[in-house]
């Protein structure tokens, strides 16, 4: 920054009654304090906003991940559905006396079993939604 290049007609500070060399020699200072503050804080910025970015990248993966897989919970609460009612029909037959026993064995060795198999996943899925919450949720709790 040069005072002849700033102000070519330029001659003196007795003129203004302000010296026009120290106000560039500052003006220029202050300029290159400004500029490195800035570059400072640009990189911090970036830095940032890289942060932010990744974080909403992953928050977008799991929600994606989780649209491909909720397929699965409407297909167990249809099993359980199924199930549950094919032993209500079991119970219902048995208590009016009109099962046979060939229907009576299909209930023991095939409902019956898918039963049983259909409330251990439900209490794990259960077991394992209260572990997650209490994981999540920020506090220590213990037992």
């Amino acid at each position: 920054m040069d005072i002849q290049e700033v102000c070519p007609n330029y001659t003196s500070a007795q003129d203004l009654g302000v010296d026009l060399d120290e106000l560039t020699v500052i003006l220029r200072d202050e300029f290159q304090t400004l500029e490195t503050v800035g570059a400072v804080n640009m990189t911090q910025i970036n830095r940032t906003l890289t942060l932010v970015q990744n974080g909403l990248d992953r928050f977008q993966a799991t929600v994606n991940t989780a649209d491909e897989k909720m397929w699965v919970f409407p297909l167990i609460l249809l099993i359980v559905f199924v199930t549950a009612t094919a032993m209500l029909v079991g119970a219902v037959l048995s208590w009016t006396g009109k099962s046979s026993s060939n229907f009576e064995r299909k209930m023991a060795y095939g409902v019956l079993p898918i039963l049983i198999i259909m409330a251990v996943v439900c209490w794990l899925l259960a077991l394992g939604a209260a572990i997650a919450s209490l994981v999540t949720s920020g506090k220590r709790q213990y037992a």
